[in-house]
């Protein structure tokens, strides 16, 4: 029964979503995936992103992808996100990895919410399920400067190894250039681990 509920709501939301607006599909390739400090395969990564409004009211739903081209640790990503009008969006994610994918215990449901003002990027979330990240908490400010941007984020649970408190978990900065390029560079203060990371998006 919940199956054919989750599958009923997925195929509403995209049936809607296309009727609403074409959308917007990007594909990006990146030397690894990380992930607020925390890596994935040490293989090239392809990242697939649809994006799609689902009304003029800001609405929207996304559709967000990382297949390394080794290994089989892949990732898929189901976000509903609403703009609240001029002070930031709120989102719901659902992260997906194995498992039978119309289970709702294969996904981890993240609740966030981002902001942004005078170059200042806020991002709050909090894991509302997902047996081992449910009520992880994250915190993340950014400060971008014409396509150069820095950033430092918080987290508590499995971002770090004291997980009883908030504590740095990563701090770091990122250039994107013409064509696409970009190029990252991260330091987990948790586990002193840094990633160098080149990208190209299409």
């Amino acid at each position: 029964m919940m199956k054919k509920i989750i599958l009923s709501l997925i195929t509403l939301l995209f049936t809607t979503s296309i009727a609403a607006s074409q959308p917007s599909i990007d594909i990006s390739a990146h030397t690894r995936h990380v992930w607020r400090g925390q890596a994935g395969p040490d293989a090239i990564s392809i990242q697939p992103d649809i994006r799609i409004p689902l009304s003029s009211n800001g609405t929207s739903v996304g559709l967000w992808g990382q297949v390394p081209i080794q290994g089989d640790a892949s990732e898929i990503d189901l976000t509903i996100a609403q703009d609240i009008g001029k002070i930031g969006t709120l989102a719901a994610t659902a992260y997906y990895y194995d498992g039978p994918f119309l289970e709702v215990d294969s996904h981890d449901v993240e609740v966030s919410f981002a902001a942004s003002y005078e170059g200042v990027d806020l991002m709050v979330g909090y894991f509302v399920s997902g047996d081992a990240v449910k009520n992880d908490k994250w915190l993340q400010v950014g400060y971008d400067i014409g396509g150069f941007g820095v950033f430092a984020g918080v987290g508590d649970g499995n971002y770090i190894r004291d997980d009883d408190d908030m504590g740095l978990v990563v701090i770091g900065a990122e250039i994107e250039l013409e064509g696409g390029y970009g190029a990252s560079f991260m330091y987990n203060a948790d586990t002193e681990s840094p990633f160098l990371i080149a990208s190209k998006r299409w």
